[in-house]
């Protein structure tokens, strides 16, 4: 055999080779596609200075559902987890837990601030057993006796301030695809070189 039907062998076997894999990488992108989206839950993290009833900060951590959109006013169907520390208890208050969560009202911003947000849980009538934050900075939360959640806490203060949490674990799918995209890439160098 010579040289160049020997260099036609290789090429056409590497061709080939190129298009198998090409409709591999073609079957997992669609299939990553199918898989859908992760549930990506959005996490707000609360931070306030203590003026009453403790000392120091307290910090609170509301979860909400991946079909929240900041800016847009909180419903129960949004509603995930509370929780809530500060130095009065070294307990922590979390909902569900220690309570179940009657009402959330409010409006949380799209990345840091201040906002008009209330919970009000464990079945008491508002005003008994509640956390809220104003516009202003100001902040309270009362959670009385039984049958209110226990630990039990009445601390408030200033400068309370909400921030979402950026999302740390990317989703199934985008990775799946960026890692797809990268052997593409990888691919496409290789044949470029030959």
């Amino acid at each position: 055999m010579n040289k160049t039907c020997i260099l036609r062998t290789a090429v056409g076997r590497f061709m080939a080779m190129n298009r198998k894999l090409m409709r591999l990488l073609s079957g997992l992108a669609l299939y990553a596609l199918t898989l859908g989206t992760a549930n990506a839950l959005v996490i707000y993290d609360w931070t306030g200075s203590c003026s009453n009833g403790c000392t120091g900060n307290a910090t609170a951590m509301l979860t909400l559902a991946d079909t929240y959109t900041a800016g847009s006013a909180l419903t129960l169907a949004d509603f995930v987890s509370f929780t809530y520390q500060s130095s009065s208890s070294i307990e922590t208050l979390s909902i569900p837990g220690n309570g179940f969560l009657d009402s959330i009202t409010g409006t949380l911003p799209a990345l840091t601030g201040t906002a008009d947000v209330r919970l009000d849980f464990f079945g008491g009538s508002p005003g008994v057993s509640f956390f809220e934050t104003l516009a202003s900075g100001a902040w309270e939360i009362d959670s009385g006796p039984p049958p209110d959640p226990t630990p039990s806490f009445d601390d408030d203060g200033n400068n309370g301030t909400w921030t979402i949490a950026a999302d740390p674990i990317p989703e199934p799918t985008t990775l799946a695809l960026l890692s797809l995209g990268l052997v593409g890439l990888g691919v496409a160098r290789k044949k470029k070189k030959t």
